[in-house]
C-alpha cells in the first residue's frame, strides 16, 4: 500500500500591518512553507504597498 508522503495541511495565515489584521487560508507541506508562499505573493504583487518584510507580521496556525 503506497502512502502519500507530499500530503499537504490547511493553514492559516494571519497578516499584520498598519493596525489592521487579514487572513489567508493555505494549502502547504509546514508552517515555514505557509509563510513563504504568502511573503512571497506580497513582495512581488504590485497590488500590495510592501518593499520589505518588516512592514508586516505573520502568524500562522494549522487547521
Amino acid at each position: 500500500m503506497l502512502k502519500n508522503f507530499n500530503k499537504r495541511k490547511k493553514y492559516i495565515v494571519s497578516i499584520s500591518s498598519n493596525k489592521k489584521m487579514e487572513y489567508v487560508e493555505v494549502s502547504a507541506k509546514n508552517k515555514k512553507e505557509a509563510k513563504n508562499m504568502v511573503i512571497d505573493v506580497l513582495m512581488k504583487c504590485d497590488l500590495f504597498p510592501f518593499v520589505s518584510k518588516d512592514n508586516f507580521q505573520l502568524l500562522c496556525k494549522k487547521i
